[in-house]
């Protein structure tokens, strides 16, 4: 019987880098995102500091109340800031996640197409194999019926 062998499969292996190429960029844009996420929490409690500061009773004097609003307006703008760049990186990572998707589907495409050409090998095979052992019986049984005829 003839080895399988399927035409395609540096093809095959060309997706499956794609796509490993692009799961290695999904997660590089999460690495990019996680430090920016985790600085917005902290900023968040800062703000929530300061704000507990500004509502103590005791009043606080005017150049502590100027400081602590310098401090909410730089809170605010790098939080505004670092928003803007979560934007940019989730819209880069729906595009690389989409790009992911259809890599994946190609891939899986391509990895039908190879099992359906294996299983058509295989049952080729099984015919060869069937008609080998039918050739096999037939030439057994003539000869036994010439060995019959010959006693």
């Amino acid at each position: 019987m003839k080895r399988f062998e399927f035409r395609y499969e540096p093809l095959l292996r060309k997706r499956k880098h794609l796509e490993d190429l692009l799961k290695q960029q999904v997660a590089e844009v999460f690495s990019r995102m996680a430090p920016k996420q985790a600085r917005l929490e902290q900023l968040d409690r800062q703000w929530h500091a300061v704000q507990r500061n500004l509502l103590d009773p005791t009043g606080l004097p005017p150049a502590q109340l100027a400081l602590h609003d310098h401090q909410l307006r730089s809170i605010a703008d790098e939080q505004q800031l670092l928003n803007t760049e979560l934007r940019k990186l989730e819209q880069e990572l729906a595009l690389v996640r989409q790009k992911l998707t259809l890599a994946h589907q190609d891939f899986k495409i391509m990895e039908r197409f190879k099992e359906r050409k294996l299983e058509t090998h295989l049952a080729a095979a099984a015919a060869e194999e069937t008609r080998e052992f039918d050739e096999i019986a037939v030439v057994r049984k003539a000869r036994s019926r010439s060995e019959e005829e010959a006693q």
